[in-house]
């Protein structure tokens, strides 16, 4: 076998282009994505490298494994008040990155809705009819003002009341979203004779089509979503603003399209006793229900919070209370970072509302710096996201949206 030509005395001509593509690939997953993209540029060969899916999958997977347990995206509620994201260290307050938001809405508001392997779902407070799909990191965004329904949707019934949710179809590599639209009264409770439409937006289709006769949410509606592997699970009830016995959970799976429904058991539900209220969060790979209280025996000073986690095991589900706490802070609960950090949003008698990081385990709550003044019609459980990761998602080159086989 032949060696390889050399120049001076000693010195190799070999460079990073004769590595085997398995090992420059994997070279390539451990740089942050913003290398990754000035890469694109040097060749070829690292172009059709760094856009194949199956690398930008094995980057997620590296960016999932890697990415900081305590990093907080902050996503701003009023555009003329910051227009940008920010992701902070939930531990230490330390800036990791600013991501410039690239496009605004027609009130001016955000509402994040949820995000998958880098990929940010979010849409106007004050309307779900305009959606945006944006990669911060590529500073790329869609977004998508088309609907499988008609505009008179439930005109004659009553009014309508839409939920949007961010998934992955697995099997295609395809980011989906779905959106729920019930038709509810003038006291927002829901009309059960009217049937809920249901319709799919695909992002390698580029478009909508309706599920036809959906089994699932004819009797509720869904509250305070989160995805957890390929589901969007909501609380549920048919009164937006009562739980009580009804309270319980469904689900959508977006890798078959099924609806699925379970009730949440008394041990959960009444923890705090029958005036608690819940919220859903990810934590440890899988689905959990914070359960929370402004106060107990009359001391408005403490707040408990319980956090139960739950696990599916061949279609058997176990709920497991993951942290019983009791905090001298009182906010709304938003998410727990992977380290085990909550998040919440700060409940004053002030129209300035404050980021809190409380660590469950040596019960510190940390001041993380960003007020927002918010309106106090204007309800605050979706402004943080603990989930975001950088990745490549929506990258192909210029403004090409990526598809794959």
């Amino acid at each position: 076998m032949g060696t390889r030509a050399r120049g001076k005395i000693g010195e190799s001509n070999t460079s990073f282009n004769d590595l085997p593509e398995e090992m420059a690939a994997f070279i390539f997953t451990k740089l942050p994505v913003k290398y990754l993209i000035r890469s694109t540029s040097v060749s070829k060969t690292w172009y059709s490298l760094i856009i194949n899916p199956n690398f930008i999958s094995s980057q997620i997977t590296h960016s999932l494994s890697s990415c900081d347990q305590n990093a907080v995206l902050i996503i701003p509620t009023h555009l003329s008040h910051r227009n940008y994201c920010t992701l902070v260290s939930a531990e230490t307050g330390y800036v990791f990155d600013k991501y410039e938001i690239p496009f605004t809405t027609k009130s001016g508001t955000l509402k994040f809705v949820d995000s998958v392997n880098g990929l940010v779902c979010v849409n106007d407070l004050r309307s779900s009819n305009t959606l945006y799909l944006w990669n911060p990191c590529l500073r790329k965004y869609k977004c998508i003002e088309s609907t499988c329904f008609s505009a008179d949707l439930f005109l004659d019934s009553g009014k309508r009341s839409s939920v949007i949710g961010l998934g992955f179809h697995e099997r295609t590599n395809d980011y989906r979203v779905i959106r729920i639209v019930s038709c509810v009264d003038n006291k927002n409770v829901l009309v059960s004779k009217v049937v809920p439409k249901v319709e799919v937006f695909s992002l390698r289709m580029n478009e909508w089509r309706e599920i036809q006769n959906p089994i699932g949410p004819r009797l509720s509606l869904f509250k305070f979503r989160k995805t957890v592997n390929s589901i969007m699970y909501g609380l549920s009830s048919s009164h937006p603003e009562k739980y009580s016995d009804e309270v319980g959970i469904l689900s959508f799976d977006f890798n078959n399209e099924v609806f699925g429904q379970l009730k949440l058991p008394d041990d959960v539900r009444y923890c705090l006793g029958e005036i608690a209220c819940f919220n859903l969060m990810k934590f440890e790979g899988s689905l959990c229900v914070c359960v929370f209280n402004k106060c107990v025996g009359g001391d408005i000073n403490t707040h408990p919070f319980c956090i139960w986690l739950m696990r599916n095991e061949d279609g058997i589900i176990s709920w497991t209370k993951r942290f019983n706490v009791v905090l001298d802070q009182f906010g709304f609960p938003c998410q727990l970072t992977k380290s085990g950090a909550l998040i919440m949003i700060s409940l004053t008698n002030s129209p300035v509302r404050s980021v809190i990081s409380c660590n469950l385990k040596n019960l510190q709550c940390k001041y993380l710096g960003f007020d927002n003044s918010l309106d106090f019609k204007i309800k605050l459980p979706a402004t943080v996201d603990t989930s975001f990761i950088e990745s490549l998602v929506m990258h192909a080159g210029g403004d090409i949206l990526l598809e794959t086989p």
